[in-house]
Parts: C-alpha cells; sequence; structure tokens
C-alpha cells in the first residue's frame, strides 16, 4: 500500500502548485473520512492508498506519498 504521511500544503500555493505539474494523482474523500487522522482509501485511477496525517484535510491539500505528490 502507498502511504501519504506527509502535509505539503494547498494546491493554490504557487509553490506547491509548481510542483504537482499537469496531471497530478488525486483522492476523493467524504468529509467524515477528511476529519479522521488515518484513513484507506483509493485514489482515482485505482492506487490503494493510506493517508495518516495528524490534521483535518480540505479540498485542494496537497500530501507526500513515497516521494510522489497526491
Amino acid at each position: 500500500m502507498w502511504v501519504a504521511d506527509s502535509y505539503v500544503g494547498h494546491r493554490d500555493d504557487p509553490d506547491v502548485a509548481s510542483r504537482l505539474g499537469d496531471d497530478p494523482t488525486t483522492v476523493v474523500l467524504s468529509d467524515t473520512d477528511r476529519q479522521r487522522s488515518r484513513v484507506r482509501t483509493e485514489t482515482t485511477d485505482d492506487r490503494d492508498l493510506g493517508i495518516v496525517v495528524a490534521r483535518d484535510l480540505a479540498d485542494g491539500d496537497v500530501l507526500e506519498a513515497d516521494g510522489e505528490l497526491v
């Protein structure tokens, strides 16, 4: 399983946006899942992903998983 455990910033931040590229890996989470510190889910391209962050997530937040941005 791929694990995202580092919060990078928001996609609207110019520094983060420049690292994202044209076709970033994305995840869709429910409101409930965004408030959990640990979530097991799948990316929109069907990769198994665990999210382990100590903060509530919001639309547009960017995480790092094994050196890649999600």
